[in-house]
């Protein structure tokens, strides 16, 4: 014997309705989400990255960068400082403050919690920043810089 129950028909219609708008809400929101990731983490500041027109991206990298006489070094590692680097096609994090492909890998935020520092360029200066903000404390480039934010 089985039993089958009968639902009103005004509760049939919410139920039809109801489905579809919550999945298309939570669709939403995880884009939202993954969206916001992307770009939340890139310096607002950074004179060195510059838009164009048609959408193109001009970013200036840091001194030293691509340059071959320098000793080839390991992408970061899991433990220890990264240095969070602007280039043109997005943020990179890298295991000194100069960018080398070789050297440097999309960034791991939600996967790994290291120490990192942003790479900035300022009123025409390069600088180590604590944080990808206007705020943030920061100190020339080729000092030594201790505010790593654990992230």
């Amino acid at each position: 014997m089985t039993v089958r129950l009968r639902l009103p028909t005004r509760l049939w219609r919410v139920k039809l309705v109801a489905g579809p708008a919550l999945s298309l809400a939570m669709l939403l929101q995880v884009g939202a989400c993954l969206a916001a990731d992307a770009t939340d983490h890139s310096a607002v500041a950074n004179e060195a990255v510059r838009n164009g027109p048609q959408g193109r991206r001009a970013v200036e990298l840091p001194p030293g960068s691509n340059v071959a006489r320098l000793p080839a070094q390991p992408a970061p590692g899991q433990g220890g400082p990264v240095y969070m680097i602007e280039t043109n096609v997005g943020l990179a994090e890298c295991t000194h403050r100069w960018y080398r492909i070789d050297e440097c890998r999309p960034p791991s935020f939600g996967r790994l919690q290291l120490m990192r520092a942003w790479i900035m360029k300022r009123k025409g200066a390069w600088w180590q920043c604590s944080l990808p903000s206007k705020d943030a404390k920061c100190v020339r480039y080729g000092e030594l810089f201790l505010s790593h934010t654990l992230m």
